[in-house]
């Protein structure tokens, strides 16, 4: 009876399960479209595209002449024989400065705006590679669930068949303890996968902009992610143009420091009152750039464009091993998952149906046919994770090759579930 009352709940609990999951209707999301929603509404991209537009207000204000007109006002009283007379003289001023020193900021405040958006692009990049492999991470749990859900029923129904045989006197309590043990173990597993199921679906919905309630399933099949293309692409990678960007940027303050060098010119005007006549001079100033000649501010750009060098060689070579190791990965992946599907699992189905009907038939025991389940659900589990592996490398050789970006309808391809 205690058995008979267990296996009934687990039934009840199921239907409950998807009687709540069809409360709210289940957004079914496919990649292209989880890719879109990802480019539009992922946080880490909305504080990006915020940067890129703050930066674009520095060309702005680069733009802007930094030099203003200087008025001087100078009076007092001219002491002579015949008495104090009283003088003054108003001064305008205008410095101008030579050497194209605007043309140099604005060359600045542009090519900080290019590396912001090569910012934008790269943090674009990796957003979308994480999407995709949130999206398959998702797929493999959904099918992993379905794949326990599935042993949990057939496991409940072994379960009620060694409590049969038991009250008939055909097995003993050690068959019926074993069987409800195998289903309790079932039980959790399932448990267990629906929570990482859940954890892979907030990911999503996090890169998505979704709400944290909003229900969903991932609508597609591992093996149709990303087929792998022979030729690798040739192109320049978001992170090497953004690393390119900062070179230039550099470049940029040196010539704005070297402008520094050119001296500075002032014109003015000046209209006074001297011995009871009005007295108009033309004014010319040159300050010297005896002592700083922007010295200070080229040694900082060299040093920053010395580091900007050395960290374009290293994103340049991080880039080679990636895509090298990437592409090597998942042709190997490729290969072990074709060899698994036509040797492993060929035998699979038909092992699985031929350990059910005898032990219905009573050929075997519970212990024989819980041996054979283990073995065929490690075999399944073994296969749907090669499948997820090789689906997971060959995201990394696409993102690497920038289609993530460039084609994400070409992500998935329609093939049937196996």
């Amino acid at each position: 009876m205690q058995y008979r009352v267990s296996a009934a709940l687990v039934v009840a609990s199921l239907f409950i399960t998807v009687a709540d999951a069809s409360a709210q209707p289940a957004t079914e999301l496919t990649l292209p479209r989880a890719l879109e929603l990802a480019r539009d509404n992922a946080p880490r991209l909305m504080v990006m595209r915020a940067r890129v537009a703050a930066s674009r207000s520095g060309i702005d204000a680069a733009a802007v002449m930094r030099t203003n007109p200087e008025v001087g006002l100078r009076a007092g009283p001219r002491i002579a024989a015949d008495g104090v007379v009283a003088e003054g003289e108003v001064e305008l001023m205008q410095p101008v400065r030579l050497g194209r020193a605007r043309h140099a900021r604005v060359d600045v405040a542009q090519l900080a705006v290019r590396e912001a958006e090569a910012s934008l692009r790269d943090q674009e990049r990796v957003v979308l590679r994480d999407m995709a492999r949130t999206f398959a991470e998702l797929l493999y749990w959904q099918r992993r669930l379905a794949l326990a859900e599935e042993n949990l029923v057939i496991l409940t129904e072994v379960a009620e068949v060694a409590r049969r045989r038991h009250d008939v006197g055909e097995a003993g309590g050690l068959e019926r303890s074993v069987a409800a043990l195998a289903r309790s173990g079932a039980e959790s597993e399932v448990a267990l996968l629906r929570a990482s199921q859940a954890d892979a679906q907030s990911r999503l919905k996090l890169y998505a902009g979704m709400a944290p309630n909003h229900v969903l399933d991932a609508s597609g099949e591992l093996d149709a992610i990303v087929p792998l293309r022979r030729d690798a692409a040739s192109h320049v990678r978001a992170d090497a143009a953004a690393a390119d960007a900062a070179m230039q940027t550099e470049q940029a303050h040196q010539r704005l420091a070297r402008t520094a060098r050119v001296p500075r010119l002032s014109v003015g005007a000046a209209v006074g009152r001297e011995e009871s006549a009005t007295i108009a001079r033309g004014i010319v100033q040159v300050t010297l750039p005896f002592f700083d000649r922007g010295q200070g501010e080229l040694a900082v750009a060299s040093a920053a464009l010395e580091l900007a060098g050395v960290q374009r060689r290293a994103v340049g070579a991080h880039i080679a091993s990636e895509s090298f190791a990437a592409r090597e990965r998942a042709e190997l992946l490729q290969q072990a998952r074709q060899r698994f599907e036509e040797e492993g699992m060929l035998h699979a189905e038909d092992a699985e149906q031929i350990a059910t009907a005898s032990y219905r038939a009573g050929a075997i025991g519970v212990s024989e046919l819980l041996t054979v389940r283990r073995e065929l659900l490690a075999v399944r589990h073994e296969f749907v994770n090669l499948r997820l592996q090789a689906a997971l490398a060959r995201i990394d050789v696409w993102s690497n090759e920038q289609d993530l970006i460039d084609n994400p309808s070409r992500l998935h391809t329609d093939r049937r579930e196996r």
